[in-house]
Formats: C-alpha cells, structure tokens, sequence
C-alpha cells in the first residue's frame, strides 16, 4: 500500500492552502479551509493516479521528504474505514 505526502502551503492571496504532491512533479490544486482543502488534495491524487494508469506509467515511489516548512499530510491509496482501493493495475510493465 503506497502512501504520498502532500504538501499544504498557506494561500497568501486568497487564503485556506495551495496544496501539492511533491512525488508526482505535477498538479496543484487549493481549498478555502483544512476540510476542503484535503478534499481537493484526495480528488487531485486520484486524477493524477489516473493519469498515469491512462498513459500506462508505473507510479513514483513514495519518497520521505525532509525540511519542509509546511504541513505535510499523508494519503494512502486504500481506505481501510470504506474498504475501497484503486485497483492494482498501475504497476504494469
């Protein structure tokens, strides 16, 4: 089970968090609050999942990212609460 960090940086013009995931290189996406924002962030995940699952690319590895100066929150592909996963398909070679 994969686990990636986001990264939520404050908005500084229209306030709430500019959040990204810093393994994927691409996206970003924002909330007006905490809540929505980690909303954002798990729609934004999946989209790019998915995105790599259309173009037949294997997923980065997670990686430990070290010094940052804004809250991190970590997303696990599965959700053990509602027992639903991505499917596995993604690692194909």
């Amino acid at each position: 089970m994969e686990t990636y960090l986001a990264l939520f940086e404050p908005g500084h013009d229209a306030g709430g968090y500019v959040v990204t995931f810093p393994d994927f290189g691409y996206g970003v996406t924002q909330g007006e609050n905490e809540a929505e924002s980690m909303e954002m962030a798990r729609d934004l995940l999946m989209l790019t999942i998915g995105d790599y699952i259309r173009d037949w690319k294997r997923l980065p590895p997670p990686r430990r990212h070290r010094g940052a100066k804004f809250r991190l929150r970590s997303f696990r592909l599965c959700n053990r609460q509602r027992s639903t996963c991505l499917p596995h398909f993604w690692n194909r070679s």
